[in-house]
């Protein structure tokens, strides 16, 4: 993986905001903004074969306005559904990887 940039972040719960941002060259704020408003707005969108609205029903039980109220806090973790929400919107691929002591380096994590 090469192609990867090793960049500290700050250990706050926007750490997924803060990573993303960076790559697309963005705020974390205005990108948080930009998918929140999409989870609000446009829940019937079909991710993977399933409608957003049940995706984010069925992971955190709130409604797709509830859950964007929600995750516009910055003490709210970014997960899996902003994931594929910002992948969506920017019509990018996502990866994500983790440093492991075993075998050592960079490991794609499979979601």
């Amino acid at each position: 993986m090469s192609d990867i940039i090793d960049k500290a972040q700050e250990g706050d719960n926007w750490c997924l905001y803060k990573a993303l941002a960076y790559a697309l060259e963005m705020t974390p704020s205005d990108l948080n903004e930009e998918i929140m408003q999409f989870i609000e707005n446009k829940s019937d969108t079909m991710i993977n074969g399933t409608p957003l609205s049940d995706w984010v029903s069925g992971d955190s039980g709130l409604t797709p306005q509830e859950y964007s109220r929600k995750h516009r806090d910055r003490g709210a973790c970014g997960g899996s559904i902003e994931m594929a929400v910002c992948a969506h919107i920017k019509k990018r691929n996502i990866r994500v990887s983790e440093w492991r002591e075993y075998p050592r380096g960079y490991h794609e994590v499979v979601l």
